[in-house]
């Protein structure tokens, strides 16, 4: 069993490394996607393109608000509105005057509905409070222009020639401009007149408010993000041309994971290789061991043999004396000791069997009881015996009398002056044997452990009694061997023990 447990550790052992060097080796290996750059050259000449038509319609825009401006009559606010709708974007026109002038900002809302959200625009001078949205102060500058650096809405004004105007009536027309609209018509003006290079992968113009207005090539399917963004910046707002590189997958290599699951690997093979090894060392020791014990036993056995036969001899040429019997009866004590070493360790080498022929079972016991009872008597047992059996069975008597000698034994060993019985029947196809003692007992926990090799109860009950251990074991695996089973039956008093063996039909 030891082997067996030895065996199958060394190739768990070797199972688990075999899995840590697997799961490193697969581990250690990550795909990464790398971008493969592309030529850019046709993209960025289509973007400079589309620049210089982005610059032209924000020129033409500012173009024409030059000539609105400059053709408005703030004062009539009918033709002012009219002169006003009829150019994108614009959502108010403000004049705006000095406050030491004693005139009153006014403010014509173009688009109403985006008016109202827009703050309205006043002209700031020094030592004066700012407005919600202040414009320069009047000096001697003059013309038109985009306010640079203002706050959304853009606002485009108009200041008036110093010397065209009477002193103290210098005022400043400012028309707020919504971005967004303007660059919408900056979009549409664009879409008949933008061509971009042809790619296999994605190439996108993207509007200043997300929308794709040309998309030329495939999706990348790897990355959602860009990977070129080109920005078109005007005043109104920056239209963008997104690109996207080729992808292509490169198994990267964790070098330190992968050494070091190899190390655990190995390390484990070792340990493993190290278990078999001294497993075998052991088994190879234990071996010799069983192998020199069973030597021993058989050289036992010769003298023995002979020993016993010149005491046959002797009994028979001298006159009966107690002191022979008794050296009869420890020559056959020795001699079931040396049957009881070699069955266990035929059985441990895998070479016991036993053979089954027909046999007087009544007269098997008959005569192991007969080579006991002058033990029994001397111990002061009193023993029966109650054989109710057919007269022929088909067993194996050698093992029988191997069985019925060991709880004889221990019967003799462990429950001096006390009755014992020891009783045979047949039940159901079964031969039932039963032994029992009046002695000290056997604790209940220890009731599975007495079947051990070598083991002895370590109490009062084993003290100043010698013996190997090895009975109830051999007796137990005979049993097994037979077909039947050993038990060990718990009673008020004493010790029992059921053999139950199944008879062939």
């Amino acid at each position: 069993m030891f082997r067996n447990l030895h065996h199958l550790l060394f190739g768990l052992l070797l199972l688990a490394a075999a899995l840590v060097g697997a799961a490193g080796w697969r581990l250690s290996m990550h795909a990464e996607q790398q971008r493969v750059p592309q030529d850019r050259g046709p993209l960025n000449e289509a973007a400079g393109h589309i620049q210089q038509s982005l610059n032209k319609l924000e020129a033409a825009y500012t173009e024409h608000l030059r000539d609105l401006v400059a053709g408005l009559k703030p004062d009539e606010e009918l033709s002012t509105k009219a002169a006003c709708e009829r150019l994108v974007g614009i959502a108010r026109c403000s004049l705006l005057h000095r406050k030491e002038a004693g005139r009153i900002d006014s403010h014509i809302d173009i688009a109403t509905t985006l008016a109202a959200a827009l703050p309205r625009p006043a002209l700031w001078q020094r030592n004066s409070e700012r407005g919600p949205l202040t414009l320069i102060t009047l000096d001697a500058a003059t013309g038109d222009g985009w306010l640079e650096n203002s706050a959304r809405p853009l606002l485009y004004i108009r200041v008036p020639d110093a010397r065209l105007t009477t002193p103290g009536e210098r005022s400043v027309i400012a028309l707020s401009v919504i971005a967004d609209e303007v660059a919408a018509a900056m979009t549409q003006s664009l879409r008949d007149d933008i061509h971009l290079p042809p790619a296999a992968l994605l190439h996108q113009l993207i509007a200043p408010d997300g929308a794709v207005i040309v998309s030329v090539g495939k999706a990348s399917a790897s990355d959602s993000i860009a990977d070129s963004v080109q920005p078109l910046p005007t005043r109104f707002g920056a239209w963008r041309i997104e690109s996207w590189d080729a992808r292509r997958e490169v198994i990267i290599i964790d070098r330190a994971l992968r050494i070091s699951s190899m190390i655990a690997a190995m390390v484990l093979a070792l340990i493993g290789l190290a278990t078999w090894w001294h497993q075998r060392q052991s088994s190879q020791r234990a071996q010799q061991r069983v192998s020199f014990v069973n030597q021993v036993s058989h050289e036992l056995r010769t003298p023995l043999t002979n020993l016993l036969l010149n005491l046959d001899l002797a009994s028979e040429d001298l006159p009966a004396h107690p002191r022979l019997d008794h050296v009869h009866q420890e020559a056959a004590r020795l001699g079931r000791l040396i049957d009881n070493v070699l069955t266990f360790s035929r059985a441990e080498q895998g070479k016991l069997e036993l053979h089954a022929h027909p046999c007087d079972i009544s007269a098997v016991i008959r005569s192991i009881v007969a080579i006991f009872q002058p033990l029994l008597d001397r111990r002061g047992i009193i023993f029966s015996t109650q054989l109710d059996l057919p007269p022929t069975l088909i067993l194996d008597a050698d093992a029988l009398t191997q069985i019925i000698a060991n709880l004889l034994s221990n019967i003799e060993k462990y429950a001096p002056y006390s009755p014992a019985t020891l009783t045979a029947s047949i039940k159901n196809e079964h031969l039932i044997i039963i032994a029992t003692d009046n002695g000290p007992g056997i604790p209940q926990a220890e009731s599975q452990r007495i079947f051990e090799p070598f083991v002895r109860l370590g109490n009062t009950v084993t003290e100043g009694v010698s013996g190997t251990g090895l009975g109830l074991a051999i007796a137990r695996d005979l049993a097994q061997r037979m077909g039947g089973q050993l038990l060990f039956v718990p009673t008020e008093r004493g010790a029992c023990f059921k053999l139950d063996v199944t008879l062939p039909p």
